[in-house]
């Protein structure tokens, strides 16, 4: 079983869900507002510590954790050697940066003040 297209597979539901509880609890959800991503802002956005930013954070360990577990119980391998494989290479990289990524887009969206 390939960890990272089982993951991606059902993750955008899991973010889909979320955010559309977010902003049911929040009632801020406005449409795109055209942000220009800069390095600097993209930076001074992953080291905010906004409430929403450990909401984010908070969120993400939790369904990536939930989600290396249920993959050890399937296959009966030790916890950290799928976190190990699931983390590494450019897929791993890219699961590194989710939560940059929803920060991004909560930001456009108007639950994260613009740094």
């Amino acid at each position: 079983m390939d960890i990272h297209k089982i993951f991606f597979t059902s993750f955008p539901t899991k973010l889909y869900q979320w955010t559309v509880k977010l902003a049911d609890s929040q009632g801020r959800w406005k449409p795109n507002s055209p942000i220009v991503w800069t390095p600097k802002l993209v930076r001074r956005l992953e080291v905010s510590e906004d409430k929403i930013s450990h909401i984010v954070h908070h969120w993400l360990d939790h369904i990536i954790r939930g989600f290396i577990t249920e993959f050890v119980v399937d296959t009966l391998v030790s916890y950290s050697e799928v976190e190990r494989c699931f983390l590494k290479g450019p897929l791993g990289k890219y699961v590194k940066s989710l939560n940059t990524w929803i920060k991004m887009l909560l930001c456009e969206k108007r639950f994260i003040q613009s740094p």
